[in-house]
């Protein structure tokens, strides 16, 4: 295993052990669900599970980026179905409690790149992280969010629906 996989499953490992100790402890009473368009960052859309604490918050994501065929014409090509799943974990600290909230998050991602077909191919990468600021509009019970977000690729609006669960 080279040194960039094993940095990749180990931070997995650590995203997946931070995940199953935050989760119990924090009970189930205030989660809700959003799906959002570009949440995960620089996914498509993706479904996110928010935990709503008094002033931080705790959100676990997976979306998708491609999931399609590539059908090449030229016979000494490859045809193959692909797909792109990207997941990211982030802390939001409200600083309000009100109808708007403005919020300030920070976070990390991975994602993960499958090839079926003739040319098989598979790939996981721990992603770099992310911050930014956003408003998110309403109550746990029902809420809409907008959020601008940095990375190492550049800027990410992200923007959703959410709801309590």
């Amino acid at each position: 295993m080279n040194t960039s996989t094993r940095f990749s499953v180990d931070m997995l490992r650590t995203l997946i052990v931070t995940c199953l100790l935050v989760i119990p402890a924090t009970g189930l009473g205030n989660w809700t669900l959003n799906l959002g368009y570009h949440n995960p960052p620089n996914s498509t859309f993706g479904i996110n599970f928010l935990y709503f604490g008094s002033s931080l918050s705790y959100e676990l994501g997976v979306g998708y980026s491609t999931l399609g065929t590539v059908n090449n014409d030229n016979d000494n090509e490859s045809d193959n179905a692909q797909a792109i799943v990207l997941g990211a974990a982030n802390i939001k600290y409200f600083f309000s409690k009100s109808g708007i909230r403005p919020y300030l998050q920070g976070g990390f991602s991975a994602g993960a790149f499958v090839s079926v077909g003739e040319d098989n191919q598979a790939s996981l990468n721990i992603g770099g992280g992310y911050a930014g600021l956003g408003l998110m509009f309403g109550s746990p019970k029902f809420y809409g969010y907008l959020s601008g977000n940095a990375n190492s690729g550049g800027t990410i609006i992200q923007l959703g629906l959410g709801w309590d669960i």
